[in-house]
This record gives structure tokens, C-alpha cells and sequence, in this order.
């Protein structure tokens, strides 16, 4: 009988596979500007928090603020980020998306989008319905798990 863990393990050779494809559009972009994990968390925080102030971006992120000065310092040298001046406190830099960040995250989400689509275009829609309700059951279950974690 198999058990959890082994198909813990055959999913994530699945999911390995999908990183695998070709990149195109906006994943290129991305991997040609060099950015990584931590950058794109930073833009999805700045898409919904714009005119946030490094020290809370920091915070967001889980990092040190000279990391995130790292961070943030290319991602402004790739035109995807602004710094501005507090207009209430000249001493703090607020931190939003350039428009050109704002297009980037536009179309990664579709580029996103698009792939999924491509992978669900492999199963009927019987069968794209009944994966996305095993799947909404253990994502369910695991925030059950880590709320539960957490109260307890």
C-alpha cells in the first residue's frame, strides 16, 4: 500500500516536471533580470501595500532590513520599483511599484494563469472539476492542521 509520503514525494516529482518547461514571456523576463523568489514576494506585498516603508517590507518578508535594502536596490535598478520620500517624515523612504513593476506582476499572473490552463487542458472537465475538489480538501486540511498548530 502506498503511503502519504510516497505520493507526497510522486507530487512533487510532478511539480518538478511542470519547472522543467520551457520558459517564455514573462518567466523569462524574470530569470533574465535575475530575480528571484524573494524579489517577486516583495512586488506581490508592494502590489497590495504600495507607498510601504522599508522597515514593514522587512517585516512582511521575514528578513532584515539590509537584506531587504539588497532586494529592493535591484529591483529598482531593473525599473521595477520607486523609492519616494515620506512626506510626513523626511527621514523614511516609502516604497512602491514602478509602472513598469505593476505590468511585470500583470503579466506573470497571466503567464501563471496560462500555464495552469495548459495543465488542467490535459484532463476533461469532469476530471478538472473533481482534481480542483481533492485538491481544495488538502489545502483545506492543511490549514486546518497549522491553524490548529498555532491555537494549540
Amino acid at each position: 500500500m502506498t503511503t502519504s509520503r510516497e505520493y507526497a514525494q510522486q507530487f512533487i516529482q510532478l511539480i518538478d516536471r511542470t519547472k522543467r518547461m520551457p520558459m517564455d514571456g514573462a518567466y523569462a523576463k524574470i530569470h533574465d533580470l535575475g530575480l528571484s523568489h524573494s524579489h517577486l514576494r516583495a512586488m506581490f506585498i508592494l502590489e497590495n501595500q504600495p507607498g510601504l516603508p522599508m522597515k514593514d517590507l522587512a517585516e512582511a518578508l521575514a528578513m532584515t532590513p539590509p537584506s531587504v535594502t539588497v532586494l529592493t536596490r535591484k529591483l529598482e535598478a531593473s525599473g521595477l520599483l520607486e523609492r519616494l520620500q515620506d512626506q510626513v517624515d523626511s527621514r523614511r523612504v516609502l516604497l512602491r511599484l514602478s509602472t513598469d513593476g505593476a505590468r511585470m506582476l500583470a503579466e506573470m499572473h497571466n503567464a501563471h494563469l496560462d500555464r495552469f490552463t495548459q495543465l488542467l487542458s490535459g484532463l476533461s472537465p469532469s476530471d478538472q472539476a473533481q482534481f480542483l475538489v481533492l485538491m481544495n480538501r488538502a489545502v483545506e486540511a492543511l490549514e486546518r492542521m497549522y491553524r490548529e498548530e498555532s491555537e494549540g
